[in-house]
């Protein structure tokens, strides 16, 4: 089986002037799940209250897909940013750890924002971070945002993820979006739908470490100021009190936040007892716990219930139950069309490339790189069509002259996002011609209908702050001239017919070439 890390540990936090951008507790440790110990013990409050209501618990009679707005978030210049490719790859590994678990609960992408705050990307929990959150912030699925740091910008250490109770939303260190590193979202979402961890009430007292003097564990601990009762061994009889202490689940054995101090191989080898002097074994395999390296992670059966009496009866998260959709659960690869393999484009500094549209797909990544490892000079992009027109406006000198460079294409859906809708790998070489891109003055350039049946015409519509002179010409995808015409398009609207009679189906480049630059577009003619 994969493995994964969970790479989530001891709880940072940090004092803001503000409750709902603030946490509470002072830090004890450089890497952190940053949940407050205020939301903790409103986590803690809210689960219980749903368990007395709902004593069985619910059972949801078929797989319950929760929408999920992904927040990118860059600097202030639009640097920094993590890419959707990596959140693709997230979000195949989050819904696989929930499958293995049990869960019936999976995630698809309602959508993408792009957010440009050096505030919000360096600090968080900052107020000023948290205002740009709130206005940010969609009210029909869950909300996760991904920045540098998942802290205030101030504190010692580095916070890899944390959920927000009051403000309901998850915040990611970008370092955790990868395959490697959905244990977090995985940890993270399960105290979006009520979970503590495992030791809960251990986080700011560190791993319990038994000495000769003192080697069974005290009755209690202090966390933010409370004192909280030590979970004991024993499941019946006088000191049995996991109903009431560590996360609540009678079925999660005694952790006193071991994990932090484990091997890296996933074992708990301590010599430790509970308040009782009994030897305890916690679960090196929960979700909620702070062990690294597991290959396999779960969640307790009363864990799994109590998420999905969340999702099911909660009314802090009624809101994802009315748009429970079944997303679209396969996703076609998409066929590189052109330019055709081995192909000299047109201009250096100004290639289109294009793709079939794949069925189920809700989005493109284009990745573009000078080798075929695609490992350097790599380039992403994320598009919704089947297109992608790369010059020097859009993404700067990227291109250079008579180089070849290679590209492929993932398609992706809502649902579908992993890795197994790659395109082949196809090259094309540039040419030493520049481009001046755009017609300078030109405010609208469409082409209609698109695509064309091969025996009605075309009609292309132009609107120009000034009059020009243009020779249309159309190219197939191996850049052979199909038809050319002069033609000229005055102050205003203008609209041109144009016949592609004997056109054979397939894909083509339409462009406009003026003395002042060049508009191209692509058109696709079928039967």
């Amino acid at each position: 089986m994969k493995k994964f890390f969970l790479f989530v540990v001891i709880c940072l936090f940090s004092i803001t002037i503000s409750r709902t951008f603030a946490q509470n507790a002072p830090t004890r440790n450089p890497f952190a799940c940053g949940m407050s110990a205020e939301d903790a013990r409103e986590n803690f409050k809210y689960m219980n209250e749903l368990r007395a209501r709902y004593p069985q618990g619910a059972q949801l009679r078929a797989i319950a897909y929760v929408p999920v707005y992904f927040h990118l978030v860059a600097k202030d210049d639009a640097t920094g940013r993590i890419s959707e490719s990596n959140v693709l790859d997230m979000l195949c590994e989050w819904n696989r750890l929930y499958t293995v678990a049990g869960l019936e609960l999976q995630f698809y992408i309602k959508g993408f924002t792009y957010i440009n705050k050096t505030t919000l990307y360096d600090a968080p929990k900052s107020f000023g971070g948290g205002q740009n959150m709130t206005i940010n912030k969609k009210l029909d699925g869950m909300n996760i945002f991904i920045t540098n740091n998942a802290g205030d910008g101030t504190s010692v250490g580095t916070v890899l993820g944390y959920y927000d109770r009051n403000s309901d939303w998850i915040v990611l260190n970008k370092t955790e979006i990868s395959t490697a590193g959905a244990g977090t979202i995985a940890h993270e979402a399960g105290h979006f739908f009520t979970l503590n961890h495992t030791f809960y009430g251990w986080e700011e007292a560190g791993p319990f470490v038994p000495t000769a003097n003192t080697p069974c564990a005290p009755r209690s601990v202090t966390y933010s100021g409370q004192s909280f009762e030590v979970e004991t061994v024993a499941r019946t009889g006088a000191t049995a009190n996991c109903s009431r202490t560590g996360d609540g689940f009678c079925d999660t054995p005694e952790d006193y936040n071991f994990g932090f101090g484990a091997s890296a191989t996933c074992t708990f080898n301590t010599v430790a007892k509970d308040p009782d002097c009994v030897a305890v074994n916690p679960d090196e395999t929960n979700l909620m716990s702070y062990f690294l390296n597991c290959s396999s992670k779960i969640f307790s059966p009363q864990q799994k219930t109590a998420i999905t009496t969340d999702y099911a009866n909660g009314t802090k998260h009624a809101y994802l139950r009315p748009g429970n959709v079944t997303p679209i659960q396969t996703v076609n690869g998409a066929t590189i069309v052109s330019p055709a393999l081995g192909a000299t484009t047109p201009y250096y500094n100004n290639v289109q490339l294009d793709w079939t549209d794949a069925a189920g797909a809700i989005g493109y990544i284009v990745e573009i790189s000078t080798n075929q490892n695609f490992t350097i000079n790599n380039r992403i992009f994320n598009v919704t069509t089947s297109d992608l027109n790369i010059n020097s406006n859009n993404v700067g000198i990227y291109l250079s002259t008579d180089r070849i460079y290679y590209w492929r294409v993932r398609s992706y859906g809502a649902y579908k996002t992993c890795a197994t809708t790659l395109s082949g790998t196809s090259n094309f070489r540039t040419s030493s011609l520049n481009a001046t891109i755009d017609i300078p003055g030109v405010t609208q350039f469409t082409i209609a209908p698109n695509p064309v049946t091969n025996n009605e015409k075309m009609l292309l519509a132009v609107t120009a702050e000034n009059p020009f002179d243009a020779t249309m010409v159309i190219s197939n995808i191996a850049g052979q001239v199909q038809a050319t015409e002069n033609l000229h398009f005055d102050i205003g609207y203008t609209q041109k017919a144009i016949s592609i009679n004997n056109f054979t189906n397939g894909f083509y480049i339409l462009s406009l070439k003026s003395d002042k630059g060049i508009l191209t577009k692509r058109i696709v003619v079928q039967k």
